[in-house]
């Protein structure tokens, strides 16, 4: 007997007698039946979708399932604990997240920020127009963790002040980038040009509590047209998780804004 292409159905030959004709028909009948009832059970409904941009994603072995629509912007990422092991999340613009801000008005010297959320990978803090309270002298500022005072913060790094470069570290002091060791990015009080420092520094994995605490730190100020640059690494050496963070300058800190992020 002949088949078909596709799906092997049995039909007639050609050279078959009129008087078979019926039964061969029955026969293919049958098999057309068997093959679409099969095909129905293992198809997708299309009515498991409900609105645009609906995916359909195994929830588990031969199981399907709708995964709603995201909102605009959403990315689809990988989540083991939902039913379609997939979700939409919203990134945050340039994946940063301000935590505090801190505006200084020639009243402490030392300043602490308390209760760091832990739902980040790194901490970024970026302090900008930053000046000493020490008329014509510049200054400095530091950085210490969870309070620590003992003398278990690092640094190495550059000092370039009018292009002139000059190695700079030191180890077990009291706090991170310290005096004496670089990091004068206060500008001077009364600097006619208007010498105002800045800093950007980055601490990675600080919620961890199983790692020591890393940082780069990128800072500077102007002396007129003396530009002074710093660019250090430092390390904390505990595995503390850092829930807080003290700025510490040799003066009062007379101006400027020292903003806090969390990263991912």
């Amino acid at each position: 007997m002949a088949t078909t292409t596709n799906y092997s159905w049995t039909t007639p030959d050609d050279t078959a007698l009129v008087k078979d004709g019926a039964a061969a028909i029955r026969s293919l009948g049958t098999a057309i039946d068997t093959t679409v009832f099969t095909n129905a059970g293992n198809a997708i409904a299309k009515t498991i979708v409900d609105a645009k941009g609906d995916l359909i994603a195994a929830t588990a072995a031969d199981t399907v399932g709708r995964l709603a629509v995201g909102t605009n912007g959403q990315l689809l990422a990988a989540n083991s604990s939902t039913s379609t092991g997939l979700e939409w999340q919203t990134v945050s613009a340039g994946s940063l997240t301000l935590l505090s801000t801190t505006t200084f008005n020639d009243t402490v010297a030392t300043y602490t920020i308390s209760s760091i959320s832990g739902s980040y990978k790194n901490l970024r803090i970026v302090g900008t127009n930053l000046q000493g309270a020490t008329t014509g002298a510049s200054d400095t500022i530091r950085f210490r963790f969870n309070g620590d005072t003992g003398n278990n913060y690092s640094m190495a790094g550059e000092a370039n002040v009018a292009g002139t470069p000059t190695a700079i570290g030191s180890r077990q002091n009291s706090s991170l980038f310290t005096t004496g060791s670089g990091a004068t990015v206060l500008g001077r009080t009364g600097d006619s040009s208007g010498d105002f420092g800045y800093f950007d520094m980055t601490v990675f994995n600080y919620a961890s509590s199983t790692e020591r605490k890393n940082a780069v730190f990128m800072g500077g100020s102007n002396n007129g047209f003396s530009a002074r640059h710093y660019t250090y690494t430092g390390l904390w050496n505990d595995t503390s998780a850092i829930t807080s963070l003290t700025f510490l300058a040799t003066d009062n800190f007379k101006s400027g804004v020292i903003r806090i992020y969390g990263e991912n």
